[in-house]
């Protein structure tokens, strides 16, 4: 098996480490490996999870574990189109609530715009948002983390479950108006404009998938203002809840950053950093 490539350095940012995100990505991971005959529970356990914790209600991961498990993926299964198989093989459900709340939004747009605002709920590893132009609307993704790794990976499993979703719930016949992405054309390009059925442009100067007027007024067949007030009730609960856990794992690191520094053994070891001796055996890993 190939040896995945190491994450990219430099990701300080205490998010990438902080258990905040729902593990629906990586559920649908581990189901199209599996499909294909290999099994990701090793490359779970490598990253601190079981296919356990995936199912566990209220689970959650960090970035860090997502994006190990995805590059072993990507490693073990050789595919590089993985990201657009992962967004194809979702179904409304796979986004949990949020997928609840897209069924009983009354039209696309009120559902895009309900998506974006609780992306995060949904297991999203990207952010989003979504602004208005001229006979329609986009949504736009952003990286997270400078992770050039897997950015197609991520991009092509967002835009393609956005589309797949929408065909489940709204209408099977749904394109979008047009689809751009920063990177440079695949070899398996043409797979973007067999699922998308629109134009794709590559290179472009972001992230985005946009939605003509006509689909955003499309009605949803099975919306229910009164399930809807309820979903978005618990959607804005567990936002809520994702944020006071993001503040507190935030606030413990630098409580322990600041405990360390004002420690008798850290002076001490600053101290011994001071000398040449302690440079020279820091220096060769001794």
């Amino acid at each position: 098996m190939t040896r995945p490539p190491p994450p990219p350095p430099g990701l300080a940012d205490p998010r990438y480490g902080s258990a905040t995100i729902t593990p629906h990505l990586l559920r649908y991971l581990t189901l199209v490996a599996a499909e294909r005959g290999h099994d990701l529970g090793p490359a779970l356990r490598r990253a601190g999870l079981s296919e356990g914790a995936l199912s566990a209600v209220g689970g959650r991961i960090s970035y860090r574990q997502g994006s190990t498990v995805i590059r072993e993926a990507l490693a073990a299964l050789g595919d590089p189109a993985l990201g657009l198989a992962v967004g194809r093989r979702q179904r409304v459900t796979a986004w949990g609530l949020v997928g609840f709340g897209l069924l009983a939004s009354p039209t696309l747009g009120h559902a895009l715009d309900l998506g974006v605002r609780h992306h995060g709920v949904a297991g999203s590893m990207l952010d989003y948002r979504m602004e208005t132009a001229p006979g329609g609307a986009a949504v736009l993704a952003t990286a997270r983390y400078t992770d050039s790794g897997l950015r197609a990976f991520l991009l092509e499993e967002a835009f393609g479950s956005i589309v797949a979703l929408i065909r489940d719930s709204v209408d099977g016949a749904f394109a979008p108006r047009a689809v751009a992405v920063r990177h440079a054309r695949p070899p398996y390009g043409r797979a973007y404009e067999e699922w998308f059925r629109c134009p794709v442009r590559f290179g472009a100067d972001d992230d985005r998938i946009e939605f003509a007027d006509d689909w955003l007024d499309r009605p949803v067949p099975s919306a229910d203002a009164y399930a809807l007030a309820q979903v978005v009730q618990l959607l804005d609960a567990a936002r809520d809840r994702g944020r006071e856990r993001q503040d507190l794992v935030e606030g413990l690191e630098v409580s322990v950053a600041r405990g360390a520094r004002t420690s008798p053994s850290w002076r001490s070891s600053t101290s011994a950093r001071r000398s040449p001796r302690t440079t020279r055996r820091s220096r060769y890993g001794r």
